[in-house]
């Protein structure tokens, strides 16, 4: 994030560190992958692909990745998420209108829980007692993971683009367009009410957000194919605010 916010870039980022970076690539999926995420320990990489299957990769042995291959989807999987306090615990969600909890030891699907439409996003709360999945018909739906049973939906008057948790769990950011602009509305977890809305770019376009918290500003930085104007550096726009 941009010092002039007083957040200062991680180490691991630092063009010493990318200079002695390698790649290394993974065949598997038969299709076009549409999601990666690294699980809680940074021990496994899942993925979901067009071919309507989710992949864990294990990379401990560096000259090879071995994966699990996750089937029980019936359309694509576009999103994938950890549970933030379970390295074992992954969550797919899919266009065949499904959420699906697989338990990485195994291999095996552990819940599948319907949703309203077909879904194109998903985020685990932090807490690890939500997940929240977003359909192409601009819904969100609630699922609480103690029972994994479904305690909320909503639904919007425009395009719900992407959204992400903040670090506390307790407020989600949402990436929204509608009404020729792009905004941020902030969603409270406790009973799911709008706390604020911000417009954030002139123009609608969807949005990727990436939440940080420090201990006096919750800052939230949009990376968006436009920019506003006395908001704009070279990656993107930075939405600040002391209090929500």
């Amino acid at each position: 994030i941009n010092a002039e916010y007083g957040i200062q870039q991680p180490a691991m980022w630092t063009n010493e560190r990318a200079k002695s970076l390698t790649t290394r690539e993974f065949h598997g999926h038969k299709k076009k992958v549409h999601s990666v995420a690294w699980n809680a320990n940074g021990q496994r990489l899942a993925s979901g692909s067009v071919d309507k299957t989710a992949r864990i990769w294990s990379l401990e042995d560096h000259r090879k990745g071995k994966d699990t291959e996750l089937r029980g989807h019936t359309d694509s999987v576009d999103q994938v998420c950890w549970d933030p306090t379970s390295p074992d615990q992954l969550a797919t969600a899919s266009a065949d209108k499904t959420v699906r909890v697989w338990d990485a030891r195994s291999g095996k699907c552990s819940h599948n829980v319907s949703t309203p439409g077909e879904n194109i996003n998903i985020a685990w709360n932090p807490n690890g007692k939500q997940i929240v999945v977003g359909s192409a018909n601009d819904a969100i739906t609630v699922i609480e993971t103690r029972k994994m049973k479904k305690v909320s939906e909503r639904a919007f008057p425009y395009e719900v683009n992407e959204f992400v948790f903040d670090p506390s769990g307790e407020f989600l950011f949402m990436g929204q367009g509608g009404q020729g602009a792009g905004y941020v509305e902030v969603l409270s977890t406790t009973d799911w009410s709008t706390v604020r809305k911000q417009v954030a770019h002139t123009a609608v376009s969807y949005t990727h957000l990436r939440a940080h918290e420090t201990p006096e500003h919750l800052v939230c930085r949009l990376l968006l194919e436009k920019k506003k104007k006395k908001y704009t550096n070279e990656t993107g726009v930075i939405y600040t605010n002391t209090r929500i």
